[in-house]
C-alpha cells in the first residue's frame, strides 16, 4: 500500500461527501422556496429555516472541497524507523491487542477509508489521538487509549 493510494482513497471519500452535501444543499434550498413552504403567517419560519440549513450544507461542501485541494497538493512522504511522527505518516497502533491503522493528515479527521482490505482512519494533529502521537517514535506508547506504536511509514 502506497501513500498515493491512501491519498487517492481520501480524495475519493472527500468527493463522495462533497457530492452528498452539495446535493442536500440544493434539495433543501429548493424545498425552502417551493409553494408548500410559503409562510402561513408571521410565525411560520419553515422557509427561513430551510435556507439556513441549505447554507450550512453548502459551507460543509465548501470545506470538503478545500480539504480535497489540500490533499491534492500534498506530497507523500515516506518515514523511516527513526523518524518522528508528523503530517503524512501512516501509523499502526496496537490498541487492546488489535492492530489499527491511522493516517495523520492536515485535515478531514474522522474520515474512514479502506485501501485494499485495510481500514484506515484519518486523524489530524488537533484530534486527541493525533495530538498524542505527533512527535513520537516507533515503540513509544500513549495513554488514552493505551496503545503502542507498531509502525510508522
Amino acid at each position: 500500500m502506497s501513500k498515493s493510494e491512501i491519498i487517492d482513497a481520501i480524495l475519493l471519500g472527500l468527493k463522495k461527501d462533497f457530492d452528498t452535501f452539495q446535493r442536500a444543499s440544493q434539495q433543501t434550498r429548493q424545498s425552502g422556496s417551493d409553494d408548500e413552504s410559503k409562510a402561513d403567517g408571521k410565525y411560520d419560519t419553515q422557509s427561513t429555516e430551510a435556507n439556513y440549513l441549505a447554507d450550512g450544507q453548502a459551507r460543509q461542501a465548501e470545506e470538503l472541497a478545500q480539504a480535497a485541494s489540500t490533499y491534492d497538493a500534498m506530497e507523500p512522504r515516506d518515514f523511516n524507523t527513526f523518524d518522528a511522527i508528523d503530517i503524512g505518516a501512516l501509523i499502526e497502533l496496537n490498541i487492546n491487542n488489535q492492530s489499527q491503522w491511522f493516517f495523520l493528515g492536515p485535515t478531514s479527521g474522522g474520515l474512514e477509508i479502506k485501501v485494499g482490505t485495510r481500514p484506515i482512519t484519518v486523524i489530524t494533529p488537533d484530534s486527541p489521538l493525533g495530538n498524542q502521537v505527533i512527535g513520537l517514535h516507533l515503540g513509544d506508547q500513549i495513554s488514552s487509549p493505551q496503545a503502542e506504536i507498531l509502525s510508522i511509514t
